[in-house]
């Protein structure tokens, strides 16, 4: 950077090495708040799955029990899981140059959520297609049955939730960086945006 900056003035050059290096070490601190979240929330989304996981069961041993009210409970439990792994893919995307920003430890275990919470949608809407033939076949009007629940239609109900993580998250690691660099009033005006 000196080199490609040698003619500007030096207090040009001294800041724009200063930007560099807070840009650097913005990056670092967000790869650090994004894996050790994922690794702290890993246990409260298994709970979500859990969750998910009665909440699925229970409607199949059930039948149409208020199926409008399983349906809201089952997009619930699955909004966390959608949320922090659109989060991590934005990140991984804008901030990273596409390169995955997760360890691989919290990396596996957000894979892992998704192929347990998509297996769980999958039964969910494989019980309600079979109640609506079963509907069919009995000629006997019953409960309206909810829609089929998939990944991307909770993903697109929760962009606005997404776009709001991924500027805490990315605030968080400008904040610490500012932090590192001794510059606590640009610090604290990132933190004060989550407010």
């Amino acid at each position: 950077m000196r080199r490609r900056m040698a003619r500007e003035p030096l207090e040009k050059v001294e800041r724009a090495v200063r930007d560099a290096v807070r840009d650097v070490a913005a990056l670092w601190y967000l790869f650090q708040v994004v894996n050790i979240t994922i690794a702290t929330e890993r246990r409260l989304l298994w709970a979500h799955m859990e969750l998910l996981a009665h909440t699925v069961f229970g409607w199949l041993r059930d039948e149409f029990g208020a199926p409008e009210r399983a349906a809201e409970r089952v997009r619930s439990c699955v909004r966390e899981v959608v949320v922090w792994h659109a989060v991590v893919e934005t990140i991984s995307r804008e901030r990273f140059q596409g390169y995955d920003v997760l360890l691989s430890e919290p990396r596996q275990e957000l894979d892992d959520l998704r192929r347990f919470a998509e297996d769980l949608l999958v039964r969910f809407n494989d019980q309600l297609d079979f109640f609506v033939w079963r509907k069919k076949e009995r000629r006997k009007r019953g409960p309206k049955l909810p829609p089929p629940i998939d990944w991307e239609t909770v993903h697109a109900e929760m962009q606005d939730e997404i776009a709001t993580r991924v500027s805490t998250v990315v605030d968080v690691g400008r904040a610490e960086a500012c932090d590192m660099m001794g510059e606590t009033r640009r610090a604290q005006a990132f933190r004060e945006r989550h407010l």
